[in-house]
């Protein structure tokens, strides 16, 4: 059996600590739910279920249902940045590896980010905009004409070598 990613491991994690604060009574069980929210999301974009951003525990919620992605990488930024806190402070090196796990999460979440901002840019815009119907495409350099293509015509076949040309 696969090693289980980290992004679940620190879900089960935070959701034994939810039910045990909710069980103390400490917190409402619709802001515990609020809390999970985001690491559910990170869940479903970074090991996916059967699709790419589908829940692996119950295969039906969609990442974007469960918490926006730019909320996602924003929660899980505070929670490596406060795991950075307690190593620097209180000398912390036993949770060196949480900080890696969120690191490499959070840089999952970033490429998937400027993947969905490059896939956003080619798409059209909607009808209802001003620019709808027009195609933004990045502009590439025109290839150069290939000498290969000058060696045959326009039949396909080789074009016969003059004796000066060799």
């Amino acid at each position: 059996m696969p090693d289980t990613p980290f992004i679940t491991r620190e879900l089960d994690r935070r959701i034994a600590m939810a039910t045990r604060a909710i069980k103390q009574g400490s917190v409402n069980s619709v802001s515990a739910n609020r809390a999970l929210m985001p690491w559910a999301a990170a869940e479903a974009w970074i090991v996916g279920g059967p699709g790419h951003g589908i829940s692996p525990r119950d295969r039906q919620s969609r990442a974007d249902d469960l918490c926006p992605l730019s909320d996602t990488i924003a929660e899980l930024t505070r929670a490596r940045d406060t795991v950075i806190t307690k190593i620097e402070r209180e000398g912390r090196v036993d949770l060196g590896t949480r900080f890696l796990g969120l690191t490499d999460a959070l840089r999952s979440l970033h490429r998937l980010q400027a993947l969905r901002q490059a896939f956003r840019a080619w798409r059209p815009a909607p009808d209802h905009l001003p620019d709808a119907g027009k195609m933004v495409r990045p502009s590439f350099p025109q290839p150069a004409p290939s000498l290969l293509a000058d060696m045959f015509g326009p039949d396909g076949k080789p074009l016969p070598i003059t004796r000066n040309a060799a």
